[in-house]
């Protein structure tokens, strides 16, 4: 069975076209949403207006189930020279026996934020409309066994921009099987611009690919694929091609 998403997405405030993403469900571990959200009580509210609400299970030992929630607040209404400013966050809740409500166990950004996944926006002094970075973007990817059998991780995409075209950061956390916090084990960065899609095996990655003498207005290649996968026999995660950049950090 395969699970197909369309639509339209967000990326530097204006609609680019996402296409068909396929997804095998073997591999995704998604969860009926009744299953987990007992009717929507959470122990804290996430912040704002919630924009992706995607529950699902995630290891290691014994797969829990979470709740996984990007939302967004208010910052600044649209000027005659600016645009409307929002917030986004990105929250993790656990779900608990019993008919006690969704645990909040991340949040993002916040002020005990060890990760630091979402940079948090900030006015400018002295500069009206000003802020810095001055538009940020966060879409959950999903969740899939990447790393072993029966333990499932998952996977954000966060963009930010300020003056010039920007950065994407595709991430994968994991739980910590001794401390049953959540890590971040690899990410992979690009400027400008970098997409992802969970397929069978790994994560399949696209955007502009840049060498090292290029400069952000001319890609080396406009349109570049690589595959994201982690090697088990050497514990190590690998992208080939190597177009974007890779930064694993490895489990506790």
């Amino acid at each position: 069975m395969v699970h197909r998403q369309l639509g339209w997405r967000r990326e530097t405030g204006r609609a680019t076209h996402w296409g068909a993403l396929i997804v095998c469900s073997a591999l995704l571990t998604l969860m009926p949403l009744g299953a987990s959200a007992k009717g929507g009580a959470f122990d804290v509210r996430p912040p704002g207006d919630t924009m992706q609400k995607i529950p699902m299970t995630l290891g290691p030992g014994r797969a829990a189930n979470f709740v996984a929630i990007v939302s967004r607040e208010y910052l600044q209404s649209a000027g005659r020279s600016s645009r409307p400013r929002f917030q986004p966050y990105f929250s993790l809740y656990r779900s608990v026996a019993g008919p006690a409500p969704l645990r909040r166990v991340y949040v993002s950004p916040s002020g005990s934020d060890p990760l630091k996944l979402v940079p948090r926006m900030q006015r400018i002094p002295n500069a009206p409309g000003v802020w810095m970075p001055g538009y940020v973007d966060v879409r959950i990817v999903g969740s899939a066994p990447l790393m072993q059998s029966g333990a499932s991780q998952l996977v954000i995409r966060v963009y930010s921009s300020a003056a010039d075209c920007g950065s994407a950061t595709v991430h994968v956390l994991a739980l910590g099987a001794r401390d049953g916090r959540l890590h971040d084990v690899v990410q992979a960065q690009n400027y400008c611009r970098l997409e992802a899609a969970l397929q069978p095996g790994g994560v399949a990655l696209r955007g502009p690919y840049y060498a090292d003498n290029a400069a952000l207005c001319c890609p080396t290649k406009t349109k570049a694929s690589a595959f994201l996968r982690y090697d088990r026999k050497n514990r190590t995660w690998v992208i080939a091609p190597k177009y974007f950049r890779l930064f694993p950090a490895g489990m506790p």
